[in-house]
């Protein structure tokens, strides 16, 4: 049973967010004590129910033990994403080329579905 005075935040909005926390942590538990409960489906007792099942509130102590490393690795592989991209932008490089005399135009070739008004070029027959 949840009693109020037990919260740390002290508005409504700070005590949500701790009830969905706590939520989110049970649900999160219960996933992993179910995964866990698959080994045990062989020993059913006389009314086909398992007759061993995970301990919950093990399960939510070995979980926060767990779940600052947890975290941790996924911050860690946050950064090291990061700094996979940083690399690739690094490595894609042109210079400047500045005082162009004629405007920027792609060169890709054009498709018969793509409309050339809407380009901004004019088709072969007005030109």
């Amino acid at each position: 049973m949840l009693v109020v005075e037990q919260f740390r935040g002290r508005n409504e909005r700070l005590v949500r967010h701790e009830l969905y926390a706590l939520f989110t942590l049970a649900a999160l538990s219960r996933l992993f004590a179910n995964h866990s409960e698959e080994a045990f489906r062989e020993d059913l007792d006389a009314h086909g129910r398992p007759a061993v099942l995970a301990n919950f509130r093990h399960t939510l102590h070995t979980q926060g033990r767990h779940l600052e490393a947890l975290f941790l690795e996924q911050a860690k592989a946050v950064g090291d994403a990061l700094q996979r991209i940083l690399d690739g932008i690094g490595a894609s490089r042109q210079r400047r080329r500045p005082g162009r005399s004629y405007p920027r135009r792609s060169r890709k070739p054009e498709t018969k579905w793509r409309n050339r008004k809407a380009a901004g070029t004019a088709s072969p027959a007005t030109a």
